[in-house]
């Protein structure tokens, strides 16, 4: 069973406790149980694995820990019982696991080996369920049974050696995990453990230093340390010994019934207790100098740091709510804010009494030099004015410090006094605003505001601030100064804090530059460093270090992260809160933080893959990729950061804050992922990298694309040389047409001035000469004359003008009736409200149908009687000209044709049908025309011709 649970679900359980022990210092610690996610509150087995895993062995199963989430394993990933007694790491990195049966499993490359799975571990002879663990500076390793000891070796060889064992002894132990024969064991340099080891069967949780040698006797319920060769201890707690562990160089942790002692080898004493009254398992020490407790129910206890203590109540059940500090530490009195005051032994980090009222002396208004207290307890000032000790004039002071033997207060009303402690002679300054803060320092008035920080020379009789230039905006909170670096810090409630040097800001500190918090709660400077109280942690600004910033908190050994009040000394600092007060050794982030990232599963489709797969090659149909990772830095409480970018499908880096990533459909190609995790100290770990493979399917390999493309190219070819080919052939058709329609226009051209026409023409004018009817002649001549240059106007033309049409019309109208002696009249009806001007129609359609009317029709009737009207209209988009005559007819002009060979053959019918059928083809347009013989009581009337122009093709 894996049990995953969120860095915000773990951390929202996992709640901060502090102990309290009249004889033991209080030191934060945070404990995990089953509601955080642990697979059992009976721990019995720890350790933290060379990739900084924290290995938790419980009786209902085994989990690991990487500071944010827990992952647990049962029966159902491989373990042959959930009861886990013992948990160990050999030098080849294999996490060996002790369940409480007659057998062993290890995890390695993300999943469990067992007998099941792992045929080499049938050979180990273990015939009892309780066993022993332990190994060599080579790393080959023992397991010791009931009847037997299984040897392993590096490369895998197991030897059996029975029990009781009589033969030379072949094994140094560096650590053993619960029993081991003292007959196999080689302490060659220790003589005194070597003593001690032949006059004992069995010795357990041995440790091996430099000079020094541990033994944990648990049949004796004794702990021997053995001093090289010279010296010689034996410890015995008054409590039952569980189990021991090193916590550094000079102590251990004596892990009993009654909590977990420490142990200092050197002075041969008990220091301290953790966990009072709690039963202890196990212990370890994690690469942060963390300790880690498993108890016997109640879960797993961390203690982040133990450099810090905490003073929790003034007596017991007797809570200690620590508001204000007074005084230059010497003493240090802390107020509760229920009007009592304690005092505090900085250098024992302890209480030391009760301060009463009648008690106080001048000495608590005098503050280490640079410091000012915001808002004192108006109780507290009540004390000293009560006294008459002081002569105060205001009651809600706002900000208090001290130079020298001046005391100086600042007021809401406005008021800054300034009082000697000595005399007890007062100057007050009254400015016409609220006032928040006061500083008092090279005879300047350093003053802060709700809406700004100001700097007034003591002698300016000027109490107007707005006549003064704010060094710093916003609402001010407290000031300090650091003399050393002739640094004025100026605290604001909600954009961090100004840092000033000669009035003038030189460095501005936020979020956005590292500060825990822009609400600054209180400012502590000891004339080198800044101190910064917010509701996020203690933070210390070094100027001499580019002003860094190094923020502490609760995992650090603060009581809380809402920090009242602060005071420091050496690299001690005091912090009150309302749920203690904190003495933090702020030295110890000199240190290196740990801080690691290393992948925890691979999935593909799915299905798990071994973390140590060196050359990963996905199928392309199983390109759905995950990875879960995890940020190993257990200080951090779980804020980490992660960057990360996957090489061949981006460059670029990009951060989260989850712990797996998803890549559901990628193409094919080479990848490397890259990823690195960031704490909350910013420090980074190491790049990890994973590099594998997606296949291509078979349509997305090289030579089959480049196939694809010459296919791909032949198609195109084919289709673009049969386009061309097509282009061509219309071409050359258009090239066609258009020399028809050329050679349709000439014959129009001299269908319309056909010989007989101008022979005619001519004759009509030289009856006039020799007539001598001039008057005649020059009007014939003008019309002639006319109609010819209209001709050569419009000849190139294949669309006319309608007016141009109509007038061409009308001259020859006008020639054809004079050459025929007023033969016919003609008429020609236009609407007044159609605009002809507007209007193109091919040029020369309606001339061949008046000609066939003049010659077929009209001059058959011999009776000066012919008439031909033109009518133009419009019938909804469709325009009509219409040419009817009243001539003989279609009829009789074909009889006559068949009687008289030389009868005129006129084609201008047929060449306006071929000029409309070219133009519509041409000109996508649908212009017909009809002809219709007229027959009355049996006899023909005439002809009617009719043409159709369509109106959305000719008008302009």
């Amino acid at each position: 069973m894996i049990t995953h649970c969120s860095r915000k679900l773990i951390f929202l359980f996992a709640c901060l406790f502090y102990c309290f022990c009249a004889a033991a210092r209080n030191y934060s610690y945070l404990n995990f149980s089953v509601k955080n996610g642990l697979a059992g509150d009976i721990v019995y087995a720890l350790t933290q694995d060379n990739d900084g895993f924290i290995w938790i062995g419980t009786e209902t199963g085994l989990s690991r820990f990487d500071g944010t989430a827990f992952k647990n394993f049962t029966l159902k990933d491989g373990l042959s019982s959930n009861d886990i007694t013992m948990v160990f790491q050999d030098k080849t990195n294999r996490i060996w696991i002790s369940p409480f049966t007659k057998d062993m499993c290890y995890y390695e490359n993300g999943s469990i080996h067992n007998k099941q799975n792992t045929p080499w571990l049938r050979k180990l002879p273990l015939t009892s369920e309780e066993k022993g663990l332990a190994e060599d500076a080579n790393g080959d390793f023992i397991i010791r049974t009931e009847n037997m000891i299984a040897a392993i070796t590096r490369d895998g060889r197991v030897e059996q050696f029975p029990l009781p064992y009589h033969g030379n002894v072949f094994f140094t132990p560096v650590t053993i995990q619960g029993f081991l024969p003292t007959s196999i064991i080689n302490l060659s340099k220790q003589k005194n453990a070597i003593t001690y080891c032949q006059s004992h069967d069995y010795i357990s949780e041995l440790f091996t230093g430099k000079n020094i040698v541990t033994a944990f006797d648990k049949i004796n319920d004794s702990l021997h340390i053995f001093y090289g060769n010279t010296g010689y201890t034996v410890v015995h707690p008054a409590d039952n010994i569980i189990g021991v562990r090193p916590y550094n160089d000079s102590c251990y942790l004596i892990n009993t019934s009654n909590g977990s002692y420490i142990y200092n080898l050197y002075s041969r004493a008990f220091t301290d207790t953790l966990l009072t009254g709690i039963s202890v398992n196990v212990s370890i020490v994690d690469k942060e100098s963390g300790v880690w407790l498993g108890t016997n129910g109640g879960g797993l206890f961390y203690f982040p740091s133990l450099r810090s203590t905490t003073i929790l109540q003034t007596a017991p059940n007797a809570a200690l709510h620590a508001y204000y500090f007074y005084g230059n530490g010497n003493p240090l009195i802390v107020s509760t804010g229920t009007h009592r005051y304690w005092r505090i032994d900085f250098d024992k980090q302890a209480l030391a009494g009760e301060l009463l009222e009648k008690d106080f002396k001048q000495q608590l208004l005098r503050q280490v030099p640079g410091n000012a207290i915001r808002k004192p307890e108006i109780v507290f000032m009540d004390v000293f004015r009560d006294k008459k000790e002081l002569p105060f004039v205001s009651s809600a002071i706002k900000s208090m410090m001290n130079a020298g033997d001046t005391f100086v207060t600042a007021s809401a009303g406005g008021d800054i006094e300034k009082i000697n402690l000595l005399t007890g002679k007062k100057t007050v300054k009254y400015f016409h605003q609220r006032l928040t803060a006061i500083f008092y320092g090279n005879q300047t008035d350093y003053i802060g505001t709700l809406n700004g920080f100001y700097a007034v020379p003591e002698k300016d009789t000027n109490t107007t601030l707005s006549n003064y230039h704010a060094l710093a905006p916003g609402l001010i909170h407290s000031i300090a100064y650091s003399h050393a670096n002739n640094l004025l810090w100026v605290a604001t409630s909600n954009d961090g804090i100004y840092c000033l040097q000669n009035n003038r800001v030189i460095r501005e500190i936020r979020e956005t530059n590292g500060l825990s918090s822009n609400v600054c709660k209180c400012i502590f400077t000891d004339g080198w460093k800044l101190y910064v109280g917010t509701m996020h942690g203690l933070n210390v600004i070094d100027p001499a270090k580019n002003f860094e910033i190094t923020t502490f908190r609760t995992t650090d050994g603060l009581v809380s992260d809402n920090i009242n009040c602060l005071y420091a000394k050496g690299d001690t600092v005091c912090a009150g809160t309302t749920d203690g007060v904190s003495f933090l050794d702020v030295s110890a982030k000199a240190k290196p933080v740990f801080c690691r990232i290393r992948l925890t599963e691979i999935k593909v489709s799915g299905k798990n893959i071994p973390l140590n797969e060196k050359a990963l090659i996905l199928e392309p149909q199983y390109n759905n990729i995950s990875f879960s990772y995890s940020g190993l830095s257990f200080r951090s409480l779980g804020k980490i950061k992660y960057s990360y970018r996957l090489k061949g499908l981006q460059d670029q880096w990009q951060t989260t804050d989850e712990t797996k990533l998803k890549y559901p459909s990628l193409p094919y190609g080479n990848y490397t992922l890259e990823i690195f995790a960031t704490n909350r100290f910013n420090v980074r770990s190491q790049i990890l990298s994973f590099g594998f493979t997606v296949r291509p399917f078979w349509w997305e390999y090289w030579w089959v694309r480049l196939l694809a493309i010459l296919i791909l190219a032949g198609i195109i070819f084919f289709i673009f040389r049969k386009r061309v080919k097509r282009i061509r052939q219309r071409e050359k058709e258009k090239t066609a047409l258009k020399e028809k329609i050329i050679e349709l226009e000439q014959l129009a051209m001299r269908a319309q001035m056909n010989p007989h026409f101008i022979f005619n023409s001519l004759n009509s004018l030289y009856q006039y000469v020799i007539t001598q009817d001039l008057e005649g002649a020059s009007k014939f001549m003008s019309e002639f004359s006319r109609l010819i240059r209209i001709l050569f106007e419009t000849t190139t033309l294949t669309e006319i003008a309608f007016d141009k049409e109509i007038e061409f019309l009308k001259t020859y109208l006008e020639l054809e009736r004079i050459k025929l002696n007023n033969a016919f009249s003609y008429q020609i009806d236009i609407p007044r409200e159609l605009v002809i001007e507007d209007i193109v129609i091919p040029s020369f359609i309606i001339q061949p149908f008046i000609e066939n009317a003049i010659r077929h029709g009209i001059q058959n009737r011999n009776d000066q009687q012919g008439k031909i009207t033109i009518s133009v209209k419009t019938e909804g988009d469709i325009l009509k000209v219409s040419v009817d005559d009243n001539g003989v007819g279609r009829k009789y002009t074909e009889e006559q044709k068949s009687k008289l060979l030389q009868i005129h053959n006129s084609k201008g019918i047929t060449l306006t049908k071929e000029r409309l059928a070219l133009y519509n083809k041409t000109h996508q347009s649908d212009f017909k025309f009809e002809i219709i013989d007229k027959y009355e009581n049996g006899q023909a009337t005439g002809t009617l011709v009719v043409i159709y122009f369509s109106l959305k093709h000719i008008f302009i």
